[in-house]
């Protein structure tokens, strides 16, 4: 058994209110089934028991806020990745010929574990449609040679 090599990627764009604020919005308007069927097919987070959901939220509502705990937790990955964005440790801002905007790239090596902390947060986001689509226009807002 031997190590893989992970890379993780999303589009480079600059952080600002406004844009925090349709990022928000984006993320929010996924339905809760949508979001639920993304943590489940990319395995982001171990929700809780149902049962435990009505206690918390009340009987009837464990989906809603299961999918609010996802929405959270995309939100949360994606604002912490982009905030550290000009200045990264662990990722590299790259710009390829013919692509429109940067690319936040960063991965390793792995034995089963994310290679990097970034890409922790880079696998909660890189797969989500809404929120790459807007990152990726405000990316190209952001370009230099645009």
């Amino acid at each position: 058994m031997g190590a893989d090599i992970l890379l993780y990627s999303l589009p480079h764009c600059e952080l600002t209110d406004e844009r925090i604020d349709k990022i928000t919005k984006t993320v929010e308007a996924v339905s809760d089934k949508d979001v639920l069927d993304y943590n489940e097919n990319y395995l982001l987070m171990e929700l809780p028991d149902l049962g435990d959901m009505d206690m918390v939220y009340g009987e009837g509502s464990e989906l809603e806020a299961l999918a609010t705990l996802v929405r959270t937790d995309i939100l949360e990955a994606c604002f912490e990745v982009l905030k550290d964005a000009d200045n990264p440790r662990d990722m590299a801002s790259i710009s390829f010929p013919g692509l429109g905007y940067r690319v936040l790239m960063t991965g390793g090596m792995s034995w089963g574990d994310n290679p990097t902390e970034s890409s922790n947060y880079l696998d909660k986001v890189s797969n989500f449609e809404p929120l790459w689509d807007l990152l990726q226009k405000f990316a190209e807002e952001d370009c230099p040679w645009q």
